[in-house]
């Protein structure tokens, strides 16, 4: 029995150094793909996600964006594209496929979540309903961080005079059958 127990150990060490021979670092190894990769995604206009992406010389064309939950998505063969009409209250993740191919399972293995802005113009005035949601009729505890303010009665949100980022988020209490839930939004204050 000790003697198999040797034997079973050598041959993992030769399988492993036989790895280490195959896949050295700097073995010149160089990985090819047919697909889209997703490189960066990020939240630069209001209530929308910028996607960017690289995809192979050879397989130049028509890309389409998903972001999910909601399955919005945007086309281009310019290596960017803009996902509009999006909830800043969640957080989204996005894929890239081939246009065409998204619907069969050809989406990039790679994925990106990511919230949306919206934005606040220096010093003005809005209903934090504009930009997030109480979940439902129960109560709702709101708060903000970061520069804006709110009015007692939180039926106001009011910029700063400098530009700045805040976070406006409410907790609506249960009610009936939904949760108690907290939600949450960045807030670009601009010029």
């Amino acid at each position: 029995m000790a003697r198999e127990a040797i034997e079973a150990v050598t041959a993992v060490e030769a399988t492993n150094t036989e790895r280490e021979n195959r896949l050295r670092a700097d073995s010149g190894l160089t990985v090819t793909t047919t697909k889209p990769v997703l490189t960066a995604v990020k939240a630069v206009a209001d209530r929308s996600l910028t996607v960017w992406w690289s995809q192979p010389a050879a397989k130049q064309g028509y890309v389409t964006a998903t972001a999910m939950p909601g399955g919005r998505t945007c086309t281009s063969n310019e290596g960017s594209c803009i996902i509009r009409g999006l909830d800043p209250s969640v957080a989204y993740t996005v894929t890239v496929a081939p246009k065409g191919e998204e619907a069969a399972g050809s989406a990039s293995a790679g994925s990106i979540s990511v919230k949306p802005i919206v934005t606040l113009k220096l010093g003005r005035v809005a209903s934090p309903t504009t930009y997030v949601r109480p979940a439902s009729r129960g109560k709702a505890t709101w708060k903000v961080r970061g520069g804006c303010t709110l009015n007692e009665s939180n039926t106001r949100i009011t910029a700063p005079r400098r530009a700045t980022k805040c976070q406006l988020s409410v907790t609506t209490a249960k009610f009936e059958s939904t949760p108690k839930t907290t939600k949450s939004v960045t807030i670009v204050v601009t010029k």
